[in-house]
Formats: structure tokens, sequence, C-alpha cells
């Protein structure tokens, strides 16, 4: 994951994860639900307090997430909720299934991306 906004906005853009096993098969595989959240915390009473160069695009958390599985794996099911996911699409990186996008995250907001992975 990089950001692609040339303020310092990283600061305030929180990022959470949370790995439930779904499944276990006999042969050993094993299915997970993934949930990884960013959250601006910055508050709408400071951006008048910030300078552009922290600030950027009015506050605004500009994230490009690339999402792909562990070795041996695969991900399928990817779902986004909140904040303004653009971009989305599925590429093959080094022969691999990744998925990629865009999420503008206004102060307040969060975006979660939930993928299923197969071990």
């Amino acid at each position: 994951m990089t950001e692609q906004n040339p303020s310092k906005m990283g600061w305030y853009i929180h990022r959470t994860s949370k790995v439930t096993r779904s499944t276990c098969g006999n042969d050993g595989s094993q299915t997970y639900h993934v949930e990884y959240k960013m959250t601006n915390t910055l508050e709408n009473s400071q951006i008048g307090a910030l300078t552009s160069y922290i600030l950027g695009s009015g506050g605004q958390g500009v994230e490009k997430t690339l999402i792909y599985a562990p070795a041996g794996g695969s991900i399928s099911n990817l779902k986004t909720s909140g904040g303004s996911v653009t971009g989305s699409r599925q590429e093959t990186l080094n022969g691999k299934t990744v998925y990629a996008s865009n999420a503008t995250i206004a102060p307040g907001e969060s975006v979660t991306y939930s993928p299923v992975v197969y071990l």
C-alpha cells in the first residue's frame, strides 16, 4: 500500500486489520475472512489550523491499495465499503492475481476492504 497524495495525510489515516478463520478442511485447507480498514481521523475543526503541506486536497487521504494472497493461497469475493473507492481492478503481477484500487477518504470516513482468503 502506498499513499498517492503529496501531503502528509498519512499521519491521520489509521489502519486496522482483522483476520477470522472461517473453515478448516480435513485436507488442511483453510478459509479466512479478512477486513482491512483505513480511517481518516482528521476532524473538520482541525482543517483551518493545518497547512496545505499536511492537508493536500482538503484533508482527504488518497490511498492506493494492492491486495494479494499469501504464498500458496488465493483470494476472491473482494468487497469494499465506505469512502470513495475507484479504479478497482484485477491484475496479474508475477503470475499471481492481485487487486488494485484507489480510495479517497474524507475526514471522519473509513474505507474497508473485505476479501476471502483460501490457503
